[in-house]
């Protein structure tokens, strides 16, 4: 017991109370740093994956030397950025067909939104704004291309899917009618007008030729952007709820914190032994005085007991004897005698 020989002093008491509150706080606040490091290292990757997938292009085919540059917000766009590939496509297929489309020059050529009007027409351009090439559809007009299934349309359209850029100003119909306008053939293409094979092959004309490359490269674009937009939100959302994470690992790190404090503070803020076993003392000498005065209480009462019981034997004594001796006895006689 505190002040006895060989007690613990007030301060090692504490301790040893405190100290399983102390260490469970200080691993939990370790912990807690670690999770910390590791949730701020989580939006670091996610925010570097963000940049890396904002930073992604789709850059186009090289230019021709002769072709003027297209002005931005020009209504219309390249082949290669109006569709994408079936599915059913292979990898060395879409390769091959597009090393053929690019070599012809189809691939970069123009679709405008006015059909078979060259970009330009009307404006008061002069003639080197005017070069470029473009691409005049041959719409069916008994069927729609882009209601029927790719593998049952014609020409390209059965290996290339419409995917119309935004702010574009063309209709998946117009882009679907010059994806029909070029021929696809098993073998080498035999006949006039624009054609291409899977191996590479095009006819433009009376022009032949055949091109090659390992992988393809430009034509889906417009469907990767909007890949890429949706990669965009999802990250964004990840980083959102990555960062809320941080803040709260944060307020518990916080809260762990100062709890370490007040524990540290309560035991710089222990009284002295001395006032500490003043006080004990106080408060026994206290009780002892009380314990004291309830003693005497009780020991003035049982004598008053005492008194009362010896007076009430005495009178019946007197009263007794008065009997004896054919006395009377009154109050007056009694308080004479």
């Amino acid at each position: 017991m505190l002040g006895e020989p060989g007690a613990p002093s007030l301060s090692t008491a504490f301790v040893e109370v405190s100290d399983p509150v102390r260490v469970e706080l200080i691993e939990r606040r370790s912990a807690g740093r670690g999770r910390m490091e590791t949730l701020k290292a989580e939006v670091l990757s996610l925010e570097t994956q963000r940049d890396e997938v904002a930073a992604e292009t789709d850059p186009g085919p090289a230019p021709p030397t002769w072709r003027s540059e297209r002005e931005p917000g020009r209504p219309g766009a390249p082949l290669w950025r109006c569709c994408d590939w079936a599915p059913d496509v292979s990898e060395d297929d879409r390769a091959q067909l597009e090393a053929a489309l690019d070599a012809a020059g189809v691939l970069d050529a123009w679709i405008s939104p006015e059909g078979s009007k060259s970009p330009g027409d009307g404006d008061a351009l002069d003639a080197a704004a005017l070069a470029d090439a473009w691409l005049a559809p041959t719409p069916d007009p008994d069927q729609s291309i882009s209601d029927v299934e790719p593998a049952d349309r014609p020409g390209l359209a059965s290996v290339l899917v419409p995917a119309v850029p935004e702010g574009s100003g063309l209709t998946v119909g117009a882009v679907a009618g010059v994806l029909a306008s070029i021929d696809l053939t098993a073998d080498r293409p035999a006949r006039d007008g624009a054609a291409v094979t899977a191996d590479g092959h095009f006819v433009l004309g009376p022009l032949r030729g055949r091109a090659a490359k390992p992988e393809p490269e430009y034509v889906g674009a417009t469907a990767r952007a909007e890949r890429r937009r949706r990669r965009l939100e999802e990250l964004d959302a990840l980083i959102a709820a990555s960062t809320e994470a941080v803040d709260s690992a944060s307020d518990v790190l916080r809260l762990l914190d100062e709890s370490l404090d007040a524990l540290m503070q309560a035991a710089s803020t222990l009284p002295s032994e001395e006032a500490l076993l003043g006080s004990v003392d106080a408060e026994r000498s206290a009780r002892s005085h009380a314990e004291a005065r309830r003693e005497v209480a009780d020991r003035a009462s049982e004598a008053e007991s005492i008194a009362a019981e010896v007076a009430g034997a005495a009178e019946a004594n007197l009263q007794t004897t008065a009997k004896e001796h054919r006395l009377v006895l009154d109050a007056a006689s009694l308080s004479t005698s």
